[in-house]
C-alpha cells in the first residue's frame, strides 16, 4: 500500500479516538465536580443532634434558604453541599447547639425525613415552633381558650432536658410589615423556679422558640 495513501487513510481515524477519549475524560473530571445549588433545588438537610430538623428544604428564587433556628435566611446560591452544610453548622452553633453537625445532599423520593411541621395543619390561633433543649420539640398548635407563655409552652413540650439553657430561652418574632426578626430572650428560670412571671413572654403565631445548651468551662 502507498505509504501516503495509508497515512491519509489513517490520521482521522486516530483523530476521531483522541477526540472520543478527550471527551470521555472531559465528562468524568465533570462528573467528580460537586455540584452546586441554583433557586429551586430541592434539598434534603439532616442535623444529627436534632431530628425533628431533618427534612427537605427548597432553595428559594433569589438563592436563600430557610431553616429553623437560623433567623435570617441563609444565602446558598452557587455553593456545594458540604459548603452549605458548613455554613448551616457555623448558624446553628451561634443560636443554641454546642456541636452541630449537618449533612446536606440532593432530595431524594426515598428520603423518610419530613418535618413535622409540613405534616401538621393549622388549628385554634395559629402554630408556634419550639426547638432546642426540651422533651419534645417541634410544632405546637396555639389553643383558642388559653393565651399561652414561654414558660406554658415548655411545660407542653416535656419540660427542660438536663443541659438545658433555662435562662435564656430565645424567641425569634418575624415583622410581618418589614421582614425583620426580633429576638427576645427569657429567662424562663427566674419565671419557674422564683415566681417572677411578670418576665414571662406571651407567645404569638409563627414565633420560634429556641432553648438552648448550657454551655459549661472546666
Amino acid at each position: 500500500m502507498n505509504i501516503r495513501l495509508f497515512r491519509s487513510a489513517i490520521l482521522p481515524i486516530c483523530s476521531l479516538i483522541v477526540s472520543i477519549y478527550c471527551v470521555e475524560v472531559h465528562a468524568q473530571e465533570t462528573s467528580s465536580l460537586p455540584s452546586k445549588v441554583s433557586p429551586g433545588d430541592k434539598l434534603t438537610i439532616k442535623v444529627l443532634e436534632q431530628e425533628s430538623l431533618c427534612g427537605s428544604y427548597t432553595v428559594f428564587s433569589n438563592g436563600t434558604l430557610g431553616f429553623p433556628l437560623i433567623p435570617e435566611d441563609v444565602n446558598v446560591k452557587g455553593l456545594t453541599h458540604d459548603e452549605i452544610a458548613q455554613k448551616l453548622k457555623e448558624e446553628l452553633e451561634k443560636e443554641c447547639f454546642y456541636k452541630a453537625t449537618v449533612l446536606v445532599r440532593t432530595y431524594k423520593k426515598e428520603d423518610a425525613y419530613t418535618l413535622r411541621s409540613t405534616r401538621r395543619t393549622r388549628e385554634g390561633k395559629g402554630i408556634i415552633y419550639v426547638y432546642g433543649m426540651v422533651g419534645s420539640p417541634g410544632v405546637l398548635n396555639l389553643p383558642d381558650d388559653e393565651a399561652l407563655t414561654v414558660s406554658k409552652v415548655i411545660i407542653r413540650k416535656g419540660g427542660f432536658q438536663d443541659f438545658a439553657n433555662r435562662g435564656c430561652v430565645k424567641i425569634f418574632r418575624k415583622n410581618p410589615a418589614t421582614g425583620k426578626v426580633q429576638t427576645i430572650k427569657v429567662n424562663v428560670a427566674n419565671v419557674i423556679e422564683k415566681g417572677k412571671l411578670d418576665q414571662d413572654v406571651a407567645v404569638q403565631d409563627g414565633d420560634m422558640i429556641v432553648v438552648p445548651e448550657q454551655f459549661f468551662n472546666f
